[in-house]
């Protein structure tokens, strides 16, 4: 155990004196992040930081590990990935290269035989695990790239995962696993000092694609030529937020009838801050989700039973329909929802609010629901509005000087011209409301009468 906390120690150490270098570099080579609609910070932000944990991680493995076959399939491909990231970060890369890319660094892997085989002779199965293995590593990757919108978040997950790897590999007793996880959960905190909120530099794709890798490739030694089905859920339950967020981002794209790597402002951490929560707040949260996940994985490596996985089951439900009951996960018809119709839902709703509350009282509960609606109806275009725009709109100054029931009024009849006049601007209205569909269904859920 001693050995395995100077490792730590050692790549915790690089990684906290490698990051500011890093971060200088970044804004040498124009490594550098510039803030859009989709993104949360409002400056300029160094990225490449992933550069120092692959630097810190590599280093001390080179320092403390044998350089056996497992190693070098994991050395070279991380190298792979590295250079796509780095060039992606600096200039900018295509999916599709991407793509190509984190599939190469797949075959060294294979090469060394680091793959899913399911301990079988017979070539079908062989070539079945092969395919897996592909999509397990190419996924997870991109699991962790999806994930990496928040100053510490993908770091954070990370780490958590990294660490319940390290612990299901202690209980099994698989040494080198131990070892890795242990050295890339030193560089991943040492990063995070200078990456937690406010974040001075961000780990980039060099960062979110290497730690992707890098988890998928452990996993890997973890599961081994198991046949186990419960030894495959491990890693699939350490690392659960980045997996089962992606999935229900893919689903909920292709439900919507759009590309499944169509970007939006609906994965888990834009729910929580559409909801009410800072960034830290959001981070926080789901710091803890990604533990449960953790603690439950390392249950089930030292419990490996049926009645432990009806339990973990039971633990992982309630964890949803929390996530379920508070608006984070959604389910059912509003995913399919054209945006214009969820604010025709809404309107109703004003409708009924003005009708059941006859206490400015009662109203002052949806105070932030009221704000929130009027600066989403505030970036309609004046134009929708006809000549009646002047007489309906106001600014935010002058409308806080309204009461609540003349805001739900003004609210009202905005909304009207706004389906009124909707066929008429169909291309400008869907452009702004599909961006803003995370913001209409929290609304629409939490306008609750």
């Amino acid at each position: 155990m001693r050995s395995y906390f100077f490792m730590f120690l050692s790549s915790l150490a690089m990684s906290l004196l490698l990051t500011p270098l890093v971060k200088r570099l970044a804004y040498k080579v124009g490594a550098v992040d510039h803030p859009n609609h989709r993104k949360v910070h409002s400056n300029v932000m160094p990225r490449l930081g992933g550069l120092a944990i692959y630097i810190s991680f590599i280093t001390s493995s080179f320092i403390f590990l044998d350089f056996n076959s497992n190693f070098k399939g994991i050395l070279l491909g991380s190298a792979i990935i590295i250079i796509v990231g780095i060039i992606d970060d600096i200039i900018g890369v295509k999916a599709k290269i991407k793509l190509v890319g984190q599939i190469l660094a797949t075959i060294p892997l294979l090469a060394y035989g680091l793959q899913i085989n399911f301990a079988s002779d017979i070539i079908l199965i062989k070539v079945f695990g092969t395919i897996l293995t592909v999509f397990w590593v190419v996924g997870l990757i991109n699991a962790v790239n999806l994930i990496d919108g928040l100053d510490g978040l993908a770091g954070g997950v990370s780490l958590i995962g990294v660490l319940s790897l390290a612990m299901v590999s202690l209980i099994q007793g698989n040494l080198l696993d131990v070892s890795l996880s242990v050295l890339l959960a030193g560089a991943i905190l040492g990063f995070l000092k200078y990456n937690f909120n406010p974040a001075e530099i961000f780990m980039g794709d060099t960062g979110s694609m290497f730690l992707g890798y890098a988890a998928a490739s452990i996993s890997l030694l973890t599961i081994g030529n198991s046949t186990e089905l419960v030894t495959y859920l491990i890693p699939i339950l350490a690392l659960g937020v980045p997996i089962f967020d992606t999935n229900f981002a893919f689903s909920r794209r292709l439900i919507n009838g759009k590309h499944p790597f169509t970007p939006d402002k609906e994965h888990i951490h834009h729910r929580f801050i559409n909801f009410g929560l800072n960034q830290k707040q959001t981070v926080l949260t789901i710091y803890l989700i990604s533990l449960v996940f953790g603690l439950t994985s390392i249950l089930l490596a030292r419990y490996n039973s049926l009645t432990n996985l009806l339990l973990i089951f039971s633990i992982l439900m309630l964890l949803f329909l929390w996530l379920k009951e508070f608006g984070i996960i959604r389910l059912g018809n509003s995913l399919k929802a054209e945006p214009i119709e969820i604010l025709g839902e809404i309107r109703y709703k004003l409708v009924e609010l003005e009708k059941v509350f006859d206490d400015e009282l009662e109203l002052a509960g949806f105070h932030k629901e009221i704000g929130q609606l009027e600066e989403l109806v505030a970036k309609v275009p004046s134009f929708v509005y006809s000549q009646t725009f002047n007489e309906l709109a106001a600014t935010k100054e002058q409308r806080t000087y309204k009461t609540l029931r003349d805001r739900v009024y003004w609210l009202i009849e905005i909304i009207d011209y706004i389906v009124d006049n909707y066929q008429y601007n169909k291309e400008n209205l869907n452009y702004i409301f599909d961006n803003e569909k995370s913001n209409l269904l929290n609304i629409n859920y939490n306008l609750k009468v």
